[in-house]
């Protein structure tokens, strides 16, 4: 499972895989570009995942994927993720401030 609503927050099963597209409404990211995903506990005072994505589609749609490997380790609970766009003069713009993501319990399979 997993669901992102409409202020962002996204809830997944622990060890599940999801996507974010992300498209920018003002930029069309391409070749240079550089899109950042990164998920944060404020109790561990660390990074628990980082994507760096720096190929996109034609439409300029980048595909964040977060893989069952990404998670399933994380302990369930309430954390917080932020996208940002490194543009390829330079230029930094957070997309998605700081906002909460919830872990939740999953079984975890070996196919």
């Amino acid at each position: 499972m997993f669901i992102i609503d409409d202020e962002n927050k996204i809830q997944m099963v622990q060890g599940d895989t999801g996507s974010i597209r992300l498209t920018l409404d003002n930029y069309k990211l391409s070749y240079g570009d550089k899109v950042i995903f990164a998920m944060t506990s404020r109790k561990l005072k660390r990074l628990l995942i980082e994507k760096s994505i720096t190929k996109f589609e034609s439409d300029g749609t980048a595909l964040i994927i977060l893989n069952g490997k990404d998670t399933v380790d994380i302990t369930p609970g309430s954390y917080l993720y932020e996208i940002q766009v490194i543009t390829k003069d330079g230029r930094i713009d957070t997309v998605i401030p700081m906002t909460k993501i919830k872990i939740m319990e999953g079984m975890i399979y070996e196919w």
